[in-house]
């Protein structure tokens, strides 16, 4: 996070693009120190690298809602102007990461790639990505969208797997109860104090 913050000085100093010091704030300073998160899955590299990656994507997603909506094309929703936009070149960086990080692990850490497990990395990623889009919908759509409520029983679906899964193994249940609950808290918490500020 302390590294990130730092190249986000580095940004604003050579190629700053500022409209509103909260847009600063969202593209520059939270969004690259927000991908240090990844660092609370260094036993899973592949969930950690998702949350860092979409974390910042969240940031500049938020700030393309807010600030860039006007470059929108006429009729095209901002969500979607800002989704697209954004993934465009997140997305690429986001990939790369998670096809090179085995190869690096495999090489730099032998005893940790033999220990990577796949299957948690994925059920990990999911609880995390999974909430965020329900929440992105349910906000982008409004709660009487029929894509809003199948969004909705997903993210309860993995809520539930994750309350009945504290019996069999606690420290996973409750990290996974974290994941689905946390990270969407607060997002919209940002998202409402954002709102209520610029209106």
């Amino acid at each position: 996070m302390v590294a990130g913050l730092l190249f986000s000085g580095t940004k604003l100093l050579t190629e700053p693009y500022i409209v509103h010091p909260i847009q600063a704030l969202l593209d520059y300073p939270l969004a690259f120190a927000s991908i240090g998160l990844a660092g609370f899955f260094k036993d899973k590299p592949l969930a950690g690298i998702t949350v860092g990656g979409l974390s910042r994507l969240l940031c500049h997603f938020l700030s393309g809602v807010i600030f860039f909506a006007a470059y929108a094309p006429a009729g095209q929703s901002i969500y979607a102007y800002s989704l697209v936009y954004n993934i465009t070149y997140m997305g690429p960086e986001l990939i790369i990461a998670l096809m090179v990080a085995p190869l690096v692990m495999a090489k730099v850490m032998p005893m940790a790639s033999a220990e990577f497990d796949l299957r948690r990395n994925l059920l990990e990623i999911v609880s995390f990505v999974v909430p965020l889009v329900a929440l992105a919908v349910i906000i982008g759509l409004g709660s009487q969208a029929l894509v809003s409520y199948i969004a909705l029983a997903a993210w309860a679906f993995l809520g539930v797997y994750h309350a009945l899964s504290v019996r069999r193994d606690f420290s996973a249940g409750k990290r996974g109860l974290l994941l689905v609950t946390m990270p969407p808290a607060a997002v919209y918490a940002v998202y409402l104090a954002i709102t209520t500020l610029l209106s």
